[in-house]
Formats: C-alpha cells, sequence, structure tokens
C-alpha cells in the first residue's frame, strides 16, 4: 500500500519513488512524508504527517507553505526547495517545541522530482532525531567532565611544591585518647596545626596530590549521609566502597583491600563495634579504622577502642574534619610517586586491543585517574550489552544505535581504539535499510562479547 494518503504523483523516467523512498527505512526514525510543486503547494502527505499538524487530506492537499506552516517558514522551505532543484541535497536540522514543552530534533531532507530535465516537485522527508541528539550531548558533557578533571589535576601538579607538608601519622587512639574529645589547641608552627589552618580546599588537594585512587570502605546505613559522604571523597579522587551495615562491610572488606575504613556505630543486621571487632581477627590491625557517631561518651570510647578502632569523626561529619582524619590515616605517597607505571599498569599493556599510551593520554598523564576510567568501564561492561543483540523492531534498533554510540565513546577514552572503529562501523551499519536484523543482531552478539572480554580483562589486572 502506497504510504501517502493520497496517491503519487504519476512516474517519469527519472522521478523517484516514493514507496521506495520509505522502503526499508527504520522505524525508529518515523517519517514525516510530504510531496509540494515548485508552487509551494501540498500534492501529498502521508499519514504522520497528517497527524503532526492535526490536518485531514482535504486540508492538507492544495494548500500552500504558509497556509500549513506559516508565513515565517515559507522562506526556509523555499531555500530547501530551490537547492534542491538546483542538485545541492539538503539536509537542515530543526528544533522545535513538542506537546508540554518538550523540546525536540528533527532532521529535514529535500529531495527533488525529477522528470529528464526538469523538476516536478520536492519530497520533504523529516525524522525527529531528539533521543539520538540527547545521547550525543551526554556524551559531549562527560567529555567536559573529564576535561574538568584533568584541568583541575594539572592545577594540583602546579600547586603542589606550594602546598604544606603533612606528616603522615599512624599511631592508635589508645595511644591518644584525646583524639575522641574535642581537639586541642595545637603548639603553632606543628603539622597538626598547619593542616587545622588550611581551608578545605587545600586539604581535598592534597588528598588528591598523595592519596588518588586508594580505597576507602564507608559502612553507614543511612542513604542521605552515604550520598553527602561519597560526593566529598569522590570529589578528592579517592575510590569508594558503600556498605549498608556491619556485615556487608566485612564482606567487602574480605573482597578488597582498603586503605581507611569509615565506620558508623549504630547500623542494623551487625553494628559497627561487631563488624571492627570481627574485621581486627579476620584482617589484624593494618587497616585504620575510623568510627563515626553523634555522640561519643567515655564508655562508648573505651568499647571503641576495646573494638579495634583508631579515631573518631563526629556527625554530622564536616569536609574539614573528614579530610583532616583521612590525612591522618591514608597511606602518604610522595607526589613524585603519585602516577607511576606500575604493575597493574604494566599488566594493562599486555591486553590484547588496549592502547594504554592512548588510554593515559585522555588521563592527562595521570596514571590513578587512568585506572578509574578502566574501574568504571569494568564495571558497566562485565555484564555486557543486550542492547546490541535486539534489532528486531524499530524501537530496538534505535536503542542499539544510542548504547553503540555510548559504548564506542567509552572504548575510544579509555584506548580501546580498534573496538571502537569496530562498534562505528557496527552504529552505521544500524541506520542503514539494507541489512537484515538477524545480521544485525549477529553482529551486535560479537561485538558484545569483545566488551565483556576486556571488561573480564581489565577486573583480572585491577584486582
Amino acid at each position: 500500500m502506497s504510504p501517502f494518503r493520497h496517491g503519487p504523483p504519476p512516474a517519469g523516467p527519472d522521478s523517484v519513488d516514493p514507496g521506495r523512498l520509505l522502503a526499508g527505512l527504520p522505524e525508529a526514525l518515523p517519517c514525516m512524508m510530504s510531496y509540494w510543486g515548485l508552487d509551494l503547494r501540498c500534492r501529498y502527505a502521508n499519514q504522520a504527517y497528517l497527524d503532526w499538524f492535526g490536518l485531514t487530506v482535504e486540508q492538507a492537499v492544495g494548500s500552500t507553505v504558509a497556509e500549513i506552516l506559516g508565513p515565517v517558514a515559507e522562506e526556509s522551505v523555499r531555500a530547501g526547495i530551490d537547492a534542491a532543484e538546483a542538485g545541492r541535497p539538503q539536509i537542515v536540522e530543526r528544533r522545535t517545541t513538542g506537546p508540554g514543552g518538550r523540546p525536540l530534533v528533527h532532521e529535514v531532507h529535500f529531495i527533488a522530482d525529477r522528470s529528464g530535465n526538469r523538476t516536478r516537485g520536492v519530497y520533504v522527508l523529516v525524522f525527529e532525531t531528539t533521543r539520538l541528539k540527547d545521547a550525543e550531548q551526554r556524551l559531549g558533557e562527560a567529555n567536559q567532565e573529564l576535561e574538568r578533571m584533568r584541568a583541575r589535576l594539572e592545577e594540583i601538579e602546579a600547586a603542589a611544591p606550594h602546598l604544606p607538608h603533612v606528616a603522615p601519622g599512624r599511631e592508635r587512639v589508645a595511644d591518644h585518647p584525646q583524639r575522641f574529645e574535642p581537639p586541642a589547641a595545637e603548639e603553632p608552627g606543628s603539622d597538626a596545626a598547619g593542616l587545622a589552618r588550611q581551608p578545605s580546599d587545600e586539604k581535598e588537594a592534597l588528598l588528591r596530590l598523595h592519596h588518588q585512587g586508594q580505597r576507602i570502605l564507608l559502612a553507614e546505613d543511612n542513604p542521605v549521609n552515604q550520598e553527602v559522604a561519597v560526593a566529598l571523597l569522590e570529589g578528592t579522587g579517592l575510590e569508594i566502597d558503600v556498605a549498608d551495615h556491619g556485615a556487608h562491610a566485612v564482606e567487602l572488606a574480605m573482597t578488597h583491600r582498603h586503605d581507611v575504613v569509615l565506620m558508623d556505630i549504630q547500623m542494623p543486621v551487625m553494628d559497627g563495634l561487631q563488624a571492627t571487632r570481627e574485621l581486627r581477627r579476620r584482617l589484624g590491625p593494618g587497616v585504620p579504622i575510623i568510627a563515626m557517631t553523634a555522640n561519643i561518651y567515655d564508655d562508648e570510647r573505651q568499647a571503641c577502642l576495646d573494638a579495634g578502632m583508631d579515631d573518631h569523626l563526629a556527625k554530622p561529619v564536616t569536609p574539614d574534619a573528614l579530610f583532616d582524619a583521612l590525612l591522618r590515616w591514608l597511606p602518604r605517597r610522595d607526589p613524585a610517586a603519585a602516577d607511576p607505571a606500575s604493575e597493574w599498569l604494566a599488566r594493562a599493556q599486555c591486553i590484547d586491543g588496549l592502547d594504554t599510551g592512548e588510554g593515559l593520554a585522555n588521563a592527562a598523564g595521570a596514571a590513578s585517574l587512568y585506572q578509574r576510567m578502566l574501574r568504571r568501564y569494568a564495571d558497566i561492561y562485565t555484564a555486557g550489552l543486550p542492547a546490541l543483540r535486539g534489532v528486531a523492531t524499530a524501537a530496538e534498533r534505535e536503542k542499539a544505535m544510542v548504547a553503540c554510540h555510548s559504548a564506542r565513546g567509552a572504548c575510544s577514552l579509555i584506548g580501546a581504539t580498534a573496538l571502537s572503529a569496530r562498534l562505528k562501523g557496527h552504529e552505521e551499519e544500524l541506520a542503514r535499510s539494507d541489512i537484515a536484523a538477524p545480521v544485525l543482531a549477529s553482529a551486535g552478539l560479537g561485538l558484545e562479547g569483545e566488551l565483556q572480554a576486556l571488561a573480564r580483562s581489565l577486573i583480572a589486572v585491577l584486582r
């Protein structure tokens, strides 16, 4: 059946068959199609076009551009028709507002209908590309965020010679019980006094400079407190694992190595004291454990000491107090050793298809930032990308295109350039109408397997 509500014009020897124009186009990009004579009167329109403007066939056919689209649109449509008539392909992006004020993006194609040397009219095809444009925007915003992170790293490195030295403290609270009391005034000139006088942004810079990439275990059952703490910690370049209760904290501590544990006292399933005793039984005294509680009395302080805790943070936790505690207890690294070509990076260089030089360049040369990028990639793609397999319907094909676009950006970022190129080729194939769905599904399955294989290799390297 013809896609038009009104039959197509008589076909000339060089004319474009409107049925062929629409045949095989992915349903994920629904097409509004109209045909205009050189007098700018509508001759034909498909159902999508009529529905969009709320017209009947009788109202649309014979009406001028100005009558349907308004006088302002007449000039731009005339320009598109003139260019198509002159043989210049015309593709225009239009931004409009849909129902409820939702911004929409459309791609408009003007295609001349020619018979010999004579142009009879122009087909106008309009595709909505809002979701694809939204995906591109999100990717662009992610790239901008990475650029801001790079710039921040460069600022910190440049400021490093001017930042005061903070000596690492590894004494136990058992030897310094005053840490469970309001901090006493420090002697002028001492390292601790210098640290206390520094604003939070300088302490954040110190953490990023000396401790970026180190791992924190946060045991906290309150979701609001979790969110606040994670936001503060991630801003310093630290990596955070979150446990909802004490038993979960013990499980995570046995799975990953942590440099500091922040332990809430009151938690369900297993409280902070029980969890601390279990961690000391299993891991010994090595990892510092910092208590977090609203009030600390003598008996509670002694209970924390007896359980094996090292320090205390009063709730609500302020950025200054949190940064001070972390600077006291995190193992110190010299700036020169902050981003070494460490063992994990040497192993990563052996992964087929991963250009670590390219990835490091994208991370401004910071190995710790590159490590975080690889961890994030592995977290996302270990489970695969099912959208690449489902291409039977138009909606599934559009979803596969968006997923493919995002995945190739991630691969390019970490240095998996060859895989990124294959994903780009597949994305282009998804946009074509002449490739059968089973072929696309098979190719997508193979690419999903490659994404998973790379993720598994990264997990083995970063473990």
